[in-house]
């Protein structure tokens, strides 16, 4: 973990996980070309547009390949595309957990949401706040 390296002691981490234990996340496995982040307007009228598409997934893994497509269309017409594969695996909560504590962080407090509602084993995130002694 890079981000323990350039951490002044003292200082904090967050981590924004997705909580996902167990097998591969059935969202994951979706076929077909979806609509990804980003996708928006910015204030200067540039449009952004990402689709992805599920290429392969390994459920008891939790591994996924995907093929990415990003299209940005700034105001004057000019148009940059870009597309790309990845492989992701989404880690699980002990994971990310066991990690900090390698690398020698005190965690705080976990969150199970962004509205800082309490980590539990059902909540959709498992967000990390954690600091370097």
């Amino acid at each position: 973990m890079n981000a323990s390296s350039v951490l002044k002691h003292g200082g904090y981490i967050y981590i924004d996980n997705d909580h996902m234990e167990g097998g591969l996340d059935p969202s994951w496995q979706t076929p077909g070309i979806h609509s990804g982040f980003p996708t928006g307007i910015c204030n200067d009228g540039t449009s952004v547009e990402t689709y992805m598409e599920t290429i392969w997934f390994n459920i008891p893994n939790r591994l996924a390949t995907f093929r990415r497509l990003t299209r940005i269309k700034f105001p004057d017409g000019n148009t940059i595309e870009n597309e790309y594969f990845q492989q992701k695996h989404p880690v699980n909560t002990l994971e990310v957990q066991s990690w900090l504590e390698a690398l020698g962080f005190i965690i705080e407090y976990m969150y199970g949401d962004r509205q800082g509602n309490p980590y539990s084993e059902e909540s959709p995130k498992a967000i990390f706040w954690a600091r370097k002694p």
